[in-house]
This record gives C-alpha cells, structure tokens and sequence, in this order.
C-alpha cells in the first residue's frame, strides 16, 4: 500500500505551492487513476532530480524539503548556500527505504 502511495506522489504533476494562500486544503490529485488527497502543505518533500531541486530551491522551499536525488551536475551558484541545507539521499535514484526512512510526504521529478 505504501508504494502505491509512493508511485502516486511520484506520478503527481506538481502542483502543490507549499503553504501560500492560494491552494485550499484538502487538496485532492487524481493520477494515473489513483486519489490522493493532501490535508496540509508538504513538509518533507523529496525532489528526484536536478531540474526539481533548483525549481524548489528557487521557491525558497529548502526547509520543506527532506531530501534530494540524482544530481547530475553542479548546482546553480545562486541555489548553493540552501541545496547544503538539503540531505542528498542517493547519487542517482533514492529506493523506497531511503523514502521511507526520511518520511517523505511529498515526491517530486
């Protein structure tokens, strides 16, 4: 069963804005045929790869992250001081138990 939660997180087209305003909870994601829904904002989100950590990093959303994954090169200088706030889980793809064990509630690629 957590995998499939996983799976669907991983699936979900990220749309959440972490906390502002605009986004009414409970927010509710139908993906690939799965519901998730979503009582609150994310506060351990787990990005699987570059594009998704600098895009999170850019929101200012290094305290919300729990972990990161798949660096492929070198992070933007401008993002550096708060990707070294961020746990790099795995140099390529973080498996379940890595997820797991930092209680991601959000994954994001």
């Amino acid at each position: 069963e957590s995998h499939r939660l996983l799976m669907a997180m991983m699936l979900a087209v990220p749309t959440l804005s972490f906390g502002t305003q605009q986004t009414k909870y409970p927010l509710e994601i139908i993906n690939c045929g799965v519901k998730q829904t979503f009582t609150k904002p994310p506060e351990r989100a787990v990005t699987m790869n570059q594009g998704m950590t600098e895009f999170l990093l850019a929101m200012g959303l290094e305290d919300s992250m729990a972990g990161t994954a798949y660096i492929d090169d070198e992070i933007w200088p401008r993002y550096e001081k708060a990707y070294k706030k961020v746990t790099v889980l795995a140099e390529k793809y973080a498996t379940d138990a890595q997820l797991m064990e930092v209680d991601a509630d959000f994954i994001t690629a």
